[in-house]
């Protein structure tokens, strides 16, 4: 090979190695930042209602979502992270319970009063949920507490 050419082919391994540094890394760690976000705001969140309708949000990345109403207000909870087999359970006219700070959904409708655990399974991720929820009370633990005592 000629000068010309090793220079050319040191410059192009040096491009690819500056693309994957700055491009693929930041893709997945914008995914786990995405994941655990969602994992974090689900944790954080409460609602109760009875389901209006379910359907998909064809403005938004066609995510799966649920309409609720409860006594004050309605309100869109988004459900894409979980199994098709979770959402076909799910029927209009179901309430859903879900308190803060738990995994932990129940279900009511006449025949059935059960609790199931949200899971995200419908994501592939390198912690689970309750990983991501042991690192954020350790970074805030609740009420002041700290987790090491």
């Amino acid at each position: 090979m000629d000068k010309k050419n090793v220079i050319l082919l040191v410059i192009i391994i040096i491009l690819g190695f500056f693309i994957y540094n700055n491009v693929y890394k930041k893709t997945s760690k914008f995914k786990d930042n995405f994941f655990e976000n969602l994992v974090l705001n689900f944790y954080k969140k409460d609602f109760k209602g009875v389901i209006l309708y379910k359907f998909i949000d064809s403005t938004d990345h066609d995510y799966r979502k649920i309409r609720l109403k409860s006594k004050y207000k309605e309100e869109i909870i988004f459900f894409n992270y979980e199994s098709d087999s979770f959402l076909n359970f799910l029927k209009k006219g179901d309430s859903l319970i879900k308190y803060k700070d738990q995994f932990f959904l129940r279900v009511k409708r006449k025949e059935i009063d059960t609790v199931i655990k949200i899971k995200f399974d419908n994501y592939i991720y390198k912690n689970n949920p309750n990983t991501v929820i042991k690192k954020y009370l350790e970074k805030y633990p609740p009420d002041g507490a700290s987790m090491s005592e």
